[in-house]
């Protein structure tokens, strides 16, 4: 069975309006931040990544708070292991902001990505189900795929390595 398959059995599942607008809505700031690594240079190019690294991460912790929540309504034998899924998002995203920081924003854009991509898998395969909405599959494939590709298009761009 493919992952799209596994993932996302019913692709036909109308996405919500709020949940369009709101999440294809956060990908405003990656594109902002990729087509701003293109056109800016020195100070400003080095500002605009800084805030895309911060932007990532928060969107990578977000992820991680999801699962967070779920495993605060998973039933007993759950909990632990939703909970302890739902921290790795914030660690990663922690040392992949710091490390884009400290030795360029190439470094931070890349773990990024690694992470974003690495927790879609993860979520898809290998952690508990949880009560998600029979379109939220699809939507995260979008955004993951999406973020990823403008931190790769900013990646890029950017001077440092």
């Amino acid at each position: 069975m493919a992952l799209d398959d596994r993932d996302d059995p019913d692709r036909t599942a109308p996405l919500p309006a709020a949940a369009a607008w709101l999440g294809y809505g956060g990908l405003l700031p990656f594109a902002a931040g990729a087509a701003g690594a293109w056109l800016a240079s020195g100070f400003a190019q080095a500002a605009i990544g800084a805030a895309l690294l911060c932007y990532g991460g928060a969107i990578l912790s977000f992820l991680g708070g999801i699962h967070w929540g779920w495993g605060a309504q998973a039933g007993a034998d759950r909990v632990a292991a939703r909970l302890g899924w739902s921290v790795l998002p914030s660690l990663w995203a922690a040392a992949a902001m710091t490390a884009g920081l400290l030795t360029g924003p190439r470094v931070g854009y890349g773990a990024l990505v690694a992470g974003l991509l690495l927790w879609r898998l993860l979520e898809a395969a290998v952690c508990p189900p949880g009560p998600v909405a029979p379109w939220y599959p699809r939507l995260r494939r979008h955004l993951t795929f999406g973020a990823s590709a403008c931190l790769v298009l900013a990646a890029l761009a950017s001077q440092s390595a």
